[in-house]
Formats: C-alpha cells, structure tokens, sequence
C-alpha cells in the first residue's frame, strides 16, 4: 500500500494557522519537502516488504555453526557451551560469548592496511519472537559476572582504626574516577556514552537481548549515539566539547551485542547508507514454534551451572 499523503495546500493552511514561522520561511520548508514527493512512503513500504519476507521465509534454511569449530575453540569456552543442547541456541551462545570476549582483550590489536584493529566486534541475531534468542541472556550473565569481578580489582582498600574501641577496620573506598565497568546500558544517552567510556579506558560492552532498548534512546534528542557507535568501530576518536568539560577518547573500543525481530531491526537499521548497518555481524535464522514443556524435571537451572 502507498500512501498519498497531506495535500500541499492543506499543509501550508495548517502550519500557518498554528504556528508563528515567517510566511516566506515556511513557504520555502514546504517547497523543498515537496519536492521529494516521489520519495514519500518509500523506504518503510520496502522495509515492511522485506519483513514479511524474511520473517517467513528466507531465515528457514540459514545454516548453522559447523561442529567442527567447536572443537576447535578455547577450553575455557567449552564447559559453558556443553551446558545447551539445543544446536540454535548453542550458536547464540557462542557467538554472544565471542562480543564478551573480544570486549575484555583490551588493548589486543593487530595492523590491517595502515590502521590498528583491535578485537571489539557488533553482532545482531534477528529472528521473531520466541525463537529461543534467550540463551543469548547466559552471555550477558558471564559479562555481569566478569564485570564485577573487574570492579572488585579496581576497588581502593583503605585502612582506618575505628573511633570505637580501637577495633581496626577495613574498608572499601571507591571515588567516581577510580570505579571501571565493563557493561554499558543499551539505553545510554551520547554524554553517559562517552563518560563511561572515559572511565574504563575507553573500553565497553553492550549487550542487550531486546535491540528497541537502544532504539528507542537513539530516538530522543540526548541519546542519539548512531554516530559514536560507528566511529567506535573503526577506532575514530570521540570527542565531546561542552562549557564545562571537554573530553576526547582517542581509541574507542567498543563491543555489541544486540538480538531483536525484522521489525526491530530495520527500526534500529533505518538505512544501510549511514554506515552502522556494515558494522554489525548478522546471524539470522527462523525456527517453527514447538511447545517446550518448562516444568520438566530434567530442566536445569543454567544460570547456577555458568562459571566465571
């Protein structure tokens, strides 16, 4: 379906009843909108188009993870990768964990052409809801983990004698510039972005299950981040100037994590001419629904059974 739209002439009346803009400025507005009317409707028909499709479709066949990578990989992946049964979901897994893992390699880099690379890598696995996406919530359960235990490290310990009776003891001290934190919120505006980025060397992780998460702060003023995300992947500088404060991290190194639907995708991926959609690493695939019974006996709680 392609969408008319609002007649010139009833748009010009409307603006001009309600809002004080100067007649000739406006006039202006409205004739170079308009000439873009062949434009109108054009990317959210195509997009919608190419969900239906996909969502349906296309991501039956995508294949899977061979299994000999598997024994190829690391030890210290292994044991948590056992623990899924379910080949689909062992994929997720895997390559979540490879986000979490390449987030924490720090300052390990390589050359390619004349610029270092360092290991940071964005990932996107899209398939509908209830496809069993939620085995990706283990890997961000290993960075919360990992997390804490990188905040226990950078803690201060400091000594002090107590005021009652002499008794010595120890307590955390922690100031803002001294607390490092591996995980970033999807929902971060552009400053905390670069703030918390500041505080951990310029490192971050973001992992989030449902990608309207950032979508959705990407879409207020204050949390527009597409361009810092796309400058993090490359290494560019971020720089933010403000009257107060002017703050520059000049290797930005950044992983991400996300899964969602079609439909949340193309919202967060609005064109794949601003950059970021080449970025990202797509897994996408389409399983049928089957009922799996919750309340089995043989079920284990996963959660208990990862290991950091």
């Amino acid at each position: 379906m392609q969408y008319a739209g609002v007649p010139r002439d009833i748009t010009t009346s409307v603006i001009l009843k309600n809002f004080d803009i100067p007649e000739r400025e406006l006039m202006n507005c409205i004739k170079s909108a308009y000439k873009r009317k062949e434009q109108f409707d054009t990317f959210r028909h195509s997009a919608r188009t190419a969900t239906s499709k996909t969502s349906t479709s296309s991501f039956k066949n995508s294949p899977m993870i061979p299994e000999w990578i598997y024994k190829e990989i690391p030890e210290i992946l292994k044991p948590s990768l056992i623990l899924i049964e379910n080949e689909r979901e062992r994929d997720l897994l895997f390559l979540s964990l490879l986000i979490v893992v390449s987030s924490v390699l720090g300052d390990s880099k390589t050359q390619y052409g004349s610029q270092d690379i360092f290991a940071h890598l964005y990932l996107f696995v899209v398939a509908r809801a209830a496809s069993g996406k939620g085995s990706m919530d283990l890997a961000r359960l290993i960075a919360v983990r990992l997390d804490e235990y990188m905040l226990k490290q950078h803690m201060k310990e400091k000594r002090s004698t107590s005021s009652i009776g002499g008794e010595e003891k120890v307590i955390l001290i922690s100031n803002k510039e001294d607390v490092h934190s591996l995980l970033i919120a999807g929902n971060v505006s552009s400053a905390g972005l670069t703030t918390d980025l500041l505080l951990n060397g310029g490192c971050g992780l973001i992992i989030e299950t449902e990608a309207d998460t950032i979508s959705n702060s990407n879409e207020q003023k204050w949390g527009d981040t597409s361009v810092m995300l796309r400058k993090a992947f490359h290494h560019e500088m971020i720089s933010t100037s403000r009257k107060e404060e002017s703050i520059k991290i000049p290797y930005p190194r950044l992983g991400i994590c996300l899964a969602g639907t079609p439909n949340q995708l193309t919202r967060l991926l609005q064109s794949v001419e601003n950059g970021l959609f080449s970025r990202f690493i797509f897994y996408l695939y389409s399983t049928p629904p089957v009922w799996i019974d919750q309340f089995s006996e043989d079920k284990k709680n996963l959660k208990n059974e990862i290991e950091v």
